[in-house]
């Protein structure tokens, strides 16, 4: 299938309940394709929306919530700066509109760290409260690279009953840096967040 307008950085596949695809990709572009194939021009009348801000979005990823309506997590740049990334949030109803119930708007920029922040999976809740495991840097040479999760509410905003900020930081010693490997949820709520740790040589947390 070749896409139109094309898709850059294109990153996350979802299939929904009723056999229909989720796409996202930089820009941050997000395409519902049917089953088919084909555009499912019920999805914003064309079959995508490219979403603001009109800068690229790395690394995007896209989940389903239980309504099927999409949340999209990635990272964009802060004023321009190559240096500094952000977290990136948006949620589009199921006829592929920005949700206006999510921070008023439909997407939310934040962050945890003061140089890079990176999303490296995403998973919704069955109560629809967001999960994110991330990583985030506060030198801008790269030197060290921490993890972090994040919980947002149903509304885009942090869930304060996570860490009562809903972050939590974990703080490695200098010079070592996190790759996260993969989030899953338990039943009551508990995150499992699994990755590898470099100090040297590769460690399994």
């Amino acid at each position: 299938v070749m896409f139109e307008p094309a898709a850059p950085n294109a990153r996350s596949l979802s299939l929904q309940t009723d056999g229909n695809l989720i796409l996202s990709a930089g820009l941050p572009l997000i395409y519902r394709v049917q089953s088919d194939g084909t555009p499912d021009t019920s999805f914003n009348t064309e079959g995508y929306n490219v979403l603001p801000p009109d800068i690229f979005v790395f690394g995007p990823i896209n989940k389903l919530q239980t309504d099927a309506k999409v949340v999209l997590g990635g990272v964009n740049m802060a004023d321009d700066d190559p240096l500094t990334l952000n977290f990136y949030m948006a949620r589009l109803t199921t006829d592929g509109i920005l949700d206006t119930t999510f921070q008023t708007d439909g997407t939310s920029t934040f962050a945890i760290g003061t140089s890079v922040d990176w999303i490296h999976e995403m998973a919704v809740q069955p109560d629809g409260k967001i999960a994110i495991a991330s990583t985030y840097q506060t030198e801008p040479d790269w030197s060290n690279t921490d993890y972090g999760l994040v919980r947002l509410d149903t509304d885009g905003s942090f869930d304060t009953s996570f860490n009562t900020t809903g972050i939590l930081r974990r703080d490695l010693d200098a010079n070592i840096s996190v790759a996260p490997t993969g989030m899953a949820l338990q039943p009551g709520g508990k995150i499992l967040y699994s990755g590898m740790t470099q100090a040297g040589q590769m460690e399994i947390f």
